[in-house]
């Protein structure tokens, strides 16, 4: 899990996150972008990491919620991307090396 925090100046503002907490570490963390120790941690952010997690048996790991294996992903998946090709009549993604180019 990574955690999100924040440049606390007024002229930057940037967001970066971190592996652990930013007490968990020996020397201050400082900002990438100002280079100033004014981190503070987004609790906003962390309740919206929370609220999007999925635990369902698609990935075996807590993941986001829709992302790409998961039950809930409601793109298309590839085996009907393949079904759209064969119906269409698309060109092998593989083709013969020894074939002419058809463009």
């Amino acid at each position: 899990m990574t955690y999100p925090y924040r440049c606390s100046r007024d002229t930057c503002r940037q967001r970066t996150t971190l592996a652990r907490r930013i007490e968990h570490y020996l020397r201050d963390k400082p900002c990438p972008a100002c280079g100033h120790a004014t981190l503070h941690l987004g609790r906003w952010k962390q309740r919206d990491h929370r609220a999007s997690r999925c635990h369902c048996p698609g990935w075996w790991f807590p993941h986001r919620r829709g992302s790409h294996g998961c039950h809930q992903y409601t793109c298309r998946r590839d085996a009907d991307w393949e079904h759209l090709n064969a119906q269409l009549g698309a060109m092998p993604i593989a083709a013969d090396p020894g074939a002419r180019c058809p463009f």
